[in-house]
């Protein structure tokens, strides 16, 4: 016992306490987060961060009621999906927008200026965060919406609408660029949904103010250079 006790404290308190973030991302951009986390782990070793993938809605609620110190997601407002400002917490990161997609052999996949005519005969395998945009846009045209699947992964829709006649939609930011690099993006306006993607941060005090403002500057430095090579341009 005593041996063990011993050794408990050899490993306990051999080490300064780590200063802690917790930081939640939108389960869509884990690709695009990680060159930051990575870069910031490197930099700072005293600092720990737990990252929590989820989805925005939840992202949200988190960081308004204190569990989460600094998130990086979609910033619109929930009833229409528009663009809105950014908060005074919040650092811009980078525009995406909702594109009509397909596979590379589609019919429709060379075509510019589409209608709502020219999607009548096709179903759509959906994210499941653009279902009630699409159905809505449908129904004011007085036409039925072929609904083939809704998922909540933009990764496995771009698989899907890959290897089938399906129309989805996606947003690039959210998908590797070598699946973009497999699918067709025709020309569809009707239907824009464009946001901003951001990061909010907390005001901490302490270790973890002191934390936070490393990460910001570091964030705010990572995306100064990542416009400027021109990857995080959608």
């Amino acid at each position: 016992v005593e041996a063990s006790d011993l050794l408990r404290n050899d490993l306990q308190w051999d080490s300064a306490p780590k200063k802690i973030i917790n930081f939640g991302v939108n389960k869509h951009y884990d690709e695009l987060c990680a060159p930051l986390l990575s870069r910031f782990n490197q930099k700072f070793p005293d600092v720990e961060i737990r990252v929590h993938f989820t989805y925005g809605e939840i992202l949200r609620k988190e960081f308004q009621s204190g569990q989460l110190d600094a998130i990086l997601g979609i910033n619109f407002n929930l009833a229409g999906i528009a663009t809105d400002e950014l908060p005074d917490d919040a650092i811009f990161v980078m525009n995406d927008a909702v594109h009509l997609a397909c596979s590379r052999e589609h019919p429709l996949a060379e075509r510019t200026e589409l209608k709502m005519d020219d999607l009548k005969d096709y179903a759509f395998i959906l994210p499941s965060f653009y279902e009630e945009p699409v159905k809505q846009l449908f129904r004011e045209n007085k036409m039925h919406l072929k609904l083939r699947a809704t998922m909540n992964s933009g990764k496995l829709s771009a698989y899907l609408i890959e290897s089938t006649t399906c129309l989805g939609l996606l947003a690039p930011g959210t998908i590797a660029d070598s699946l973009k690099s497999r699918l067709a993006f025709p020309i569809f306006k009707a239907l824009d949904l464009s946001f901003k993607v951001i990061i909010r941060f907390r005001e901490h005090d302490g270790l973890e103010g002191i934390a936070l403002q490393r990460f910001r500057a570091e964030a705010q430095n990572w995306i100064n250079e990542s416009f400027s090579s021109g990857s995080l341009s959608m």
